[in-house]
């Protein structure tokens, strides 16, 4: 039962100050509320997250966890407070909830904060950094850890900070905002005994308990700015969080690099370094062979190390040496290969789902739980999963996933395809669900209250908005996967209106790219697949028109990304379907040809597409061999041969004379050059489906008995240059033959 008292006179405070996510500090808080057994609790917390007070219950939400503050009207306003095992107010928490006492948040609240744009817990100096300076500590951290985490539950301590903090802060200026954080902490104070309460116990950070000790309260200047400030409405709601976002500056700004270290101190104390080298052993121990025996060696090392430095506890930097020296014999390569996992750790928490639910959420748990992948929530593993777009339910999942992606959604990841595979209706996603990742949900809950309705309305609202053609091809591809019929008409109707005035080829050969595709497997995503054919037609014709002059100034930066559009074009036009695209395609590329000596990629695939498109004649085809293998350097042919090849190999096995000056210009070429262009030749062949370099491979080699050839082509097979074969082996083709 609180007992409140009408006599002020005969009330009792204490001011604790902690440091967040300190575990000395939480293990002194929680002896010192046992002790003293307060009747009402004040916690230094924003006041508009009082609410999250009503749904707290320590046996169901497991930390690490956050109270998320924001803005229902915009969710760009946001601020997390995250809470540890080893947080002080964690176990503030743990206890009024226990004891059934009152709690109070008496900080400014964040709505506050966020109307007026005021700052939390920022100063121009930090005191703290100047004390751990003179202490010759590497930082503030290590400063704090040693003199005042070092799992200590010993209350005196205190009192010592609250004399320490009044020396820190004697002559520095204060800001406002600190000022209006700590009168509005006075106030609450001042409501409390107000009330009645007979012991109130204040819970604040260390650096405000000289003020809340000494403040006037006759002194009603900053009061009433206080009272003055327009506050924000705001929501309130716990979500899960993780070891892994607990470095990051929120809310309180007291981010915290070593989460698992600080569990270990929190949990064992006095043990701690035994505790945290034997986790750390079983995440080394994968690669390397370790026993308890060289846990036993790293502490007698670290209490020897603590001796040397004089220093009265172990911190981070003699686990560090420890680990170093001990488990991987003076080498650091262990903080970039397991760095993370040691000091942070992959501790995850839990929030009821009930708790933090809104109509979206539940949405996507109940697609997820449909697609048999509720394990995600669970088990926090990574999933790989390979999907058939002919089966119902794996298309249905497939747009469901891509929707995520959407509305950015941190959930899946698609595995890049290559264009060859585009026609075989399979698609492999990585999937992985981080709980921390919940307020991404909450915010797409601003498009819809499903998954479908809030992708499809935020497309919707980026379609009407841009005027870039880039950007319009980029939700055309977006809502052709999300399987967005009724999207498609408002974006075609714009691209008529945008391409005309497009001056880039890029956007024009990106949207080109989309069409194509939309056109070949729109059957796929769609109901029916939308007929694009009359504006393909006139974006073909004007692409066409530009290719020339684009391949003569192209820039160096704007080259590969050419070549890559360009190669997707061809492959896109390459059906029956297409002939006549490809008619009006090869035109350019018979302008290119014609006009440009230059020994050169776009030379090549000029070549390439005439040979294949425009019945070019066979003296000019050897012409244009003989001059780009004989007249240019290594360099600039392998770039030429690049084009060349670029529709693939398979025709050299009925091109005997220039496989031969092929021969011939690799039998001429230097070491030095044939070992540096080597990586380039290598991947030229190895794009190329394996069973055409197979045939090449043995035709090159001789072995033409089991193959159709005729009697001309086996005869050059035979008397092709040594160093052709061995080229063709070092290019990946020597596929085993049988």
């Amino acid at each position: 039962m609180t007992r409140k008292l009408k006599d002020s006179q005969n009330q009792q405070l204490k001011i604790w100050g902690i440091r967040h996510h300190g575990p000395g500090s939480a293990l002194r808080v929680r002896k010192a509320l046992s002790e003293w057994k307060p009747d009402i609790v004040l916690l230094e917390a924003p006041s508009d997250a009082q609410s999250l007070m009503d749904f707290f219950n320590p046996y169901e939400i497991k930390p690490p966890v956050a109270g998320l503050i924001y803005d229902p009207k915009n969710f760009e306003r946001a601020a997390y407070f995250p809470l540890a095992e080893f947080s002080p107010e964690w176990c503030v928490l743990q206890y009024v909830f226990n004891e059934k006492i009152p709690i109070r948040f008496i900080d400014l609240p964040m709505g506050a904060v966020m109307k007026n744009k005021l700052g939390r817990s920022r100063r121009s100096l930090n005191p703290f950094a100047v004390l751990a300076e003179a202490s010759e500590f590497k930082d503030v951290e290590q400063w704090w850890d040693h003199y005042l985490e070092s799992a200590s539950d010993d209350t005196r301590i205190f009192k010592d900070i609250s004399t320490l903090i009044r020396e820190v802060r004697n002559g520095v200026e204060e800001s406002q905002d600190t000022r209006l954080r700590e009168w509005y902490m006075a106030s609450q104070v001042e409501k409390a005994k107000d009330a009645g309460f007979a012991k109130i116990a204040v819970i604040c950070g260390a650096y405000h308990v000289p003020f809340l000790e000494d403040y006037d309260r006759g002194e009603s200047k900053w009061q009433k700015k206080v009272d003055k400030l327009k506050v924000q409405k705001t929501e309130a709601l716990w979500v899960p969080w993780s070891y892994a976002r607990m470095d990051r500056e929120s809310g309180y700004g007291a981010g915290i690099a070593f989460p698992s270290w600080y569990e270990s101190l929190f949990k064992y104390g006095h043990d701690a370094a035994v505790h945290w080298l034997s986790k750390s052993m079983r995440v080394i121990r994968i690669e390397k062979v370790l026993s308890a025996a060289h846990v036993l060696e790293g502490v007698r090392l670290a209490r020897a190390l603590r001796d040397i430095r004089g220093k009265k506890s172990l911190g981070v930097p003699e686990m560090e040496d420890v680990v170093t020296a001990v488990f991987y014999e003076g080498s650091e390569e262990w903080k970039e290969i397991h760095g993370a996992e040691i000091f942070t750790g992959k501790v995850r928490g839990v929030v009821p789902e009930d708790l933090f639910t809104v109509p979206l959420q539940k949405d996507f748990r109940q697609r997820l739980k449909s697609a048999r992948l509720s394990k995600l929530f669970k088990d926090h593993f990574p999933i790989s999963k390979t999907l058939d777009l002919r089966n119902t339910k794996h298309l249905e999942l497939s747009r469901f996933l891509f929707c995520t992606r959407v509305l950015e959604i941190p959930l899946a990841m698609v595995v890049e395809r290559s264009n060859s595979s585009y026609g075989n209706f399979k698609e492999t996603w990585d999937l992985e669900w981080d709980p921390v990742s919940e307020w991404a949900l909450i915010q797409a809950g601003t498009f819809g209250t499903t998954i479908y309705s809030a992708a499809s309305a935020k497309l919707l609202e980026s379609i009407q908005e841009t005027e870039d053609m880039s950007d319009l091809i980029s939700l055309l591809d977006e809502s052709f996967l999300c399987g967005f019929e009724p999207l498609f008409d408002i974006i075609y109707n714009k691209l008529v209106k945008i391409y005309i005035v497009t001056d880039s080829i890029f956007p024009l050969l990106s949207c080109i790219n989309s069409l194509l595709f939309i056109n070949e497997y729109g059957s796929i995503r769609w109901k029916e697949s939308p007929d694009v054919s009359s504006l393909l037609d006139r974006m073909v014709s004007k692409v066409a028109y530009q290719i020339p002059d684009v391949v003569f100034s192209v820039s160096e930066d704007e080259k590969e990304k050419l070549k890559s559009l360009l190669e997707s074009v061809s492959f896109g036009v390459a059906g029956v379907r297409y002939l006549h695209l490809r008619k009006t395609l090869a035109e350019a590329w018979l302008e290119i040809l014609t006009h440009s000596n230059v020994t050169d990629y776009f030379s090549g695939k000029a070549l390439r597409v005439c040979m294949d498109d425009s019945g070019l004649r066979r003296n000019e085809v050897e012409r244009h061999f003989l001059y780009h293998l004989t007249r240019a350097t290594p360099e600039e042919t392998v770039d030429w041969l690049q084009g060349l090849f670029s529709g693939g190999i398979l025709w050299l096995l009925f091109d005997d004379i220039f496989l031969s000056q092929l021969n011939t210009w690799l039998s001429n070429m230097e070491v030095k050059s044939f070992k540096e262009n080597l990586p380039m030749l290598r991947k030229i062949f190895s794009q190329s489906p394996s069973r055409d370099r197979e045939m090449l491979f043995r035709k090159v080699k001789g072995e033409e008995e089991n193959l159709e050839f005729s009697e001309p082509i086996a005869e050059v097979g035979k008397n092709l240059h040594f160093q052709v074969t061995q080229l063709i082996e070092k290019f990946g083709l020597e596929q085993k033959v049988k």
